[in-house]
């Protein structure tokens, strides 16, 4: 096969640590959630929507450059296959109305040759899941489900001997660390196509935890060896859905074994946000800002020209329909603050307490609470769409609360420069090296 360098997910600290940890998952949690009453699956695909055998992965990791290790090596023989599921769930949004939502489920297949060696180590093999979220999307068709993760797409670039745009997450929780990846479309996107509440709290929380719910069940019924260890991550928008699940997982359901959380990159206090926005004088992304005001108009009641002008009041409604995409939203908005927000409500965000949209991205800002579980914030100090200032800010609070185990990782290097932006370059670094630190946690190397 030829050898692809991954200007993607597949660094070289990736390989050289995470099989240290992989299956080494004899840490079994306890997990009451196998009996959750409120589990609310309608219905899960038959067969995968896509299976690809332990080999195939072994030998994508063989021909990686950054890789640098023989298909014959210990190492590559305990990578895994990978079987995806499309399941549909009931899940509610921010008004309290029940949504069926849905998501793709990713099972790790161990080959033959890596139970034989966990065998002759004398450790057993079980399962950890960690939910993954998405970051901002705008069309269905880059919904984990519609998309099956990105996996088709990847494994056919490889096979073709093509650079792939990036690694799938399900490549590599699922294949290479050996987790059940969970992946939420969220409200808007798959079996719920059409309107996303984005950034707000309560559905991206829910859209989370019922997909958990509802994969914990299905693990249950097939017989799978899951230890009840659960992991969140997830990067930008999908940071702060992350964090939101982490705080209504640790408030209202203990009994879920809620391991290690990794946000990435989110923009967690909504407040800060928005005042950095408001207080310049362009939008670098428009089609993020647009889709914010949509969103909080559209779930809160609140009137479009109250906030921004027309064109704009008018033509939001319309863009953010799950099959605009990104440059076509920015095509029809503009980068100028004062052409695109009312004046009047722009100065009273910045002066006001009482405004309206101030009062609920304060309302929907998840760092309200201590959490209990391992956090570990990533960031690139140098991200220019979401300001690594969010998470040090998350980090002072969530620590002020009483929190006496949040890290935060900040990365000072700059990222393959061939991605648009550091922010989107970011995850190449990130992502890896959540990895690492979810595997040292379930092995129990992370006490």
């Amino acid at each position: 096969m030829k050898r692809i360098r991954f200007k993607s997910l597949l660094l070289t600290t990736l390989a050289a640590a995470l099989f240290v940890g992989c299956g080494s998952v004899g840490n079994e949690g306890k997990n009451s959630a196998l009996t959750f009453d409120d589990v609310r699956t309608v219905s899960i695909s038959q067969e995968p929507v896509i299976e690809i055998n332990a080999s195939t992965i072994q030998t994508i990791l063989a021909g990686s450059i950054n890789a640098g290790k023989n298909p014959g090596d210990t190492d590559y023989k305990t990578a895994f296959g990978v079987k995806s599921y499309r399941v549909v769930y009931t899940t509610t949004d921010d008004k309290g109305a029940d949504v069926n939502a849905s998501g793709l489920v990713t099972i790790p297949v161990p080959s033959q040759a890596f139970l034989d060696y966990y065998a002759s180590i004398g450790k057993s093999y079980s399962m950890s899941i960690v939910s993954d979220q998405h970051g901002t999307i705008f069309t269905d068709v880059e919904a984990p489900s519609t998309s099956n993760g990105g996996l088709t797409a990847f494994i056919g670039a490889i096979m073709q001997g093509q650079q792939p745009t990036s690694t799938p997450i399900p490549f590599l929780m699922s294949g290479v660390g050996g987790f059940i990846t969970v992946q939420p479309d969220y409200i808007g996107y798959g079996a719920s196509k059409g309107f996303h509440p984005y950034l707000l709290e309560q559905s991206s929380a829910n859209a989370t935890v019922d997909l958990i719910k509802s994969t914990v069940k299905f693990a249950s019924d097939a017989s799978l060896p899951f230890n009840g260890q659960i992991f969140l991550s997830g990067y930008s928008e999908g940071g702060y859905a992350s964090m939101a699940a982490a705080k209504e997982i640790e408030t209202n359901h203990p009994n879920m074994n809620l391991m290690g959380v990794a946000p990435m990159a989110g923009p967690y206090d909504l407040n800060v946000t928005g005042m950095g926005v408001l207080a310049a004088e362009t939008m670098g992304r428009p089609d993020f800002i647009g889709g914010i005001v949509n969103s909080y108009a559209s779930v809160y009641d609140f009137a479009l020209t109250d906030i921004v002008n027309e064109p704009y009041a008018t033509t939001l409604p319309t863009l953010y329909d799950a099959e605009h995409t990104s440059s076509e939203i920015q095509a029809e908005l503009t980068e100028s603050i004062n052409e695109f927000f009312v004046p009047t409500y722009r100065g009273s965000y910045l002066t006001q307490d009482e405004n309206p949209l101030k009062q609920k991205f304060i309302e929907n800002s998840p760092l309200d609470w201590a959490p209990n579980a391992h956090i570990n914030l990533y960031h690139c100090s140098n991200d220019e769409v979401i300001s690594s200032q969010l998470s040090q800010i998350a980090y002072a609070k969530l620590t002020a609360n009483g929190a006496t185990d949040v890290n935060l990782t900040m990365i000072t290097t700059v990222p393959d420069d061939t991605l648009p932006s550091v922010h989107a370059a970011c995850g190449i670094q990130t992502y890896p090296a959540a990895l690492v630190w979810f595997s040292q946690i379930r092995s129990g190397e992370i006490k």
